[in-house]
């Protein structure tokens, strides 16, 4: 039972779900939700960096890393995320 119910487990779901809202989000769904094309672009972006973040502390334990690697994992997810959506937007 302790299978199901730690951490990681609980990790792995978020990351499902957010890739499901992502699929959602990407599909012509996404029109129904009032969303647009560079609406819906920025916002996977995000989940995805989202996910990436989770991954880095999670299953790579940037967590337990010293903070100087913590923090530049941190800098280097809010960096590229950022130049990722300014080139989409442009």
């Amino acid at each position: 039972m302790n299978l199901v119910f730690n951490k990681a487990s609980s990790v792995w779901l978020v990351l499902i779900l957010a890739t499901a809202i992502s699929w959602v989000i990407g599909t012509d769904s996404a029109s129904q939700l009032g969303f647009g094309p560079e609406t819906a672009r920025v916002l996977i972006l995000i989940i995805a960096f989202i996910k990436i973040r989770l991954v880095l502390m999670h299953f790579m334990e940037l967590n337990n890393a010293p903070r100087s690697l913590k923090w530049t994992g941190e800098a280097w997810v809010v960096l590229m995320c950022s130049v990722l959506i300014a080139v989409t937007l442009l």
